[in-house]
């Protein structure tokens, strides 16, 4: 509801606006490290366990953040105006992602499961429309967030020796 009052208020301000509503992101130096692929990369270079609330089974959709900057800088140079949605349109578990994350880092950690201190968010599946953002800027396309992760793996932790996955070990955790 705040989000939405805020939204309203500036567009009362009759200004070109353009109003982005980001998914979660991922990516290099995230200063929140919230639950989720920053966080899960981060314990698996550390050499620590993952923690998945329930069994990790929520779908949810993640962006890189240099697709958020690339989104940006093209709503910039067109001065577009409105409200778009900057998600991915494709949503994966945390158990998949927790996977993936230990795949790049080739740590091989633990990933464990803590049971739930309430009702699974979003009835475990949260999944946005892309439609206006291909309308845009078909141009564009999203970084897969295999690709995504890898790369962040590599700019993130390059002092640590990189381990190369190949497509066949991707596949079989998306």
């Amino acid at each position: 509801v705040m989000h939405l009052a805020r939204e309203i208020m500036f567009q009362g301000l009759n200004i070109p606006l353009a109003i982005l509503r980001p998914t979660l992101i991922y990516g290099r130096d995230d200063p929140h490290n919230g639950y989720g692929p920053n966080q899960f990369r981060r314990l698996a270079n550390m050499g620590e366990n993952i923690v998945l609330f329930g069994e990790g089974e929520e779908e949810r959709d993640h962006i890189f953040i240099d697709d958020v900057a690339e989104i940006t800088s093209l709503i910039i140079h067109y001065k577009s105006v409105g409200s778009l949605n900057l998600a991915t349109g494709t949503t994966c578990s945390f158990k998949k992602i927790a996977e993936m994350t230990n795949l790049f880092s080739g740590a091989n950690v633990a990933i464990k499961t803590v049971p739930r201190q309430g009702p699974v968010p979003h009835n475990g599946y949260r999944a946005f429309d892309i439609t206006t953002t291909k309308r845009a800027f078909p141009q564009f396309s999203y970084t897969s967030l295999p690709e995504g992760l890898e790369k962040v793996q590599n700019k993130e932790f390059v002092k640590k020796k990189i381990r190369k996955v190949n497509n066949s070990q991707i596949k079989k955790l998306i």
